[in-house]
């Protein structure tokens, strides 16, 4: 199922309201210099950086060294607790001879329904933490005890003192289908990210598909998007269909998009006009304005950067659920 739809639809009509304020602005754009590149591209970089924070790779190599070991009890039937009772109010520390993390009798402050690992900055040679450089804490949090769907945890990252991420993840499903639904923060200040992800997948026929449903916004930079990418395939050959609403600076793009492994084809709209085409190999395609003649090259790299989200969006998902990923069954999600 596809969670907090009622969100989404109040972000996409915040996105046409923005639409119809950019069409009446004072008349400056040009058809064709209808935004400005330079400041699309700076709120790209500002999500690529938050997306590559010191705080975020510090939560990801715990993920790799959890799904080592199964310290808590698994478990996917709805209604029953994630966390047992003897793990919950356990703090975990990183060993580095084991290279896993293990359960720490003298450390107190984990949550009363959950666990905390103690989090560390990471080597740069080795991707490995290190002990000698804590930098906070990661506390898990069951939020599952009494829902009728499926487990539901909640993460909360403390970094250098400050609460850098903050999301809840619900799972649900059967055999061959399943849903997970992730929504949250990460940041602060001018750079956080509000994140609200869902992921539906299926099994059909002995073959596997999905859809991805995700809304990212950053308040303080004008910057959100809504989009739906319909019918992944696990085989990246057959037909995959998105649809895209970003607001960058005021100005709103709408993207639609069908593609493969080996072929992208789709549109560009500015304020709801017709801007560019894209076709060819999806490593490289070519994008023009739709008579085929050349944009320039800044506009080029915005519109790469505008066909990145989707990109983005799978990885923020992936960087999430790679902690709970050996802690709740998930099916064929991921």
């Amino acid at each position: 199922m596809i969670r907090r739809s009622e969100s989404g639809r109040l972000l996409a009509a915040a996105l046409a309201a923005a639409a119809l304020a950019a069409c009446a602005d004072d008349g400056t754009r040009t058809l064709s210099e209808p935004f400005d590149p330079a400041a699309v591209q700076a709120d790209q970089r500002a999500l690529e950086q938050v997306l590559s924070s010191d705080a975020l790779a510090a939560f990801e190599a715990l993920g790799l060294r959890v799904e080592r070991e199964r310290p808590l009890r698994v478990v996917g039937a709805a209604g029953v607790p994630v966390i047992s009772d003897e793990s919950r109010g356990v703090t975990f520390v990183y060993d580095p001879v084991q290279d896993r993390y293990v359960p720490d009798a003298g450390r107190a402050g984990a949550p009363e329904t959950g666990v905390r690992f103690i989090l560390y900055d990471v080597d740069a040679a080795s991707g490995r933490p290190d002990v000698t450089r804590e930098v906070g804490h990661a506390d898990l949090i069951d939020e599952g005890d009494d829902t009728p769907d499926g487990p539901a945890l909640r993460f909360v990252v403390t970094h250098t003192g400050e609460v850098v991420l903050d999301y809840a993840v619900a799972a649900s499903g059967g055999e061959d289908a399943g849903s997970v639904a992730i929504d949250g923060t990460l940041g602060a200040g001018v750079d956080r990210l509000d994140f609200d992800i869902d992921l539906e997948g299926r099994r059909e026929a002995g073959r596997e598909s999905a859809d991805l449903a995700f809304a990212l916004e950053m308040p303080e930079r004008d910057f959100a998007a809504v989009a739906r990418v319909a019918n992944v395939h696990d085989t990246g050959e057959d037909t995959g269909e998105v649809v895209l609403t970003v607001r960058y600076d005021g100005v709103t793009f709408g993207v639609e998009l069908n593609g493969s492994r080996s072929l992208l084809e789709g549109t560009f709209s500015v304020d709801g006009e017709p801007f560019a085409v894209v076709s060819g190999d999806p490593a490289d395609p070519a994008i023009t304005r739709p008579d085929g003649s050349p944009l320039e090259p800044e506009q080029v790299r915005a519109l790469v950067g505008v066909l990145q989200l989707q990109e983005h969006a799978f990885r923020l998902l992936g960087d999430l659920m790679r902690p709970a990923g050996d802690i709740i069954h998930l099916g064929i999600v991921l």
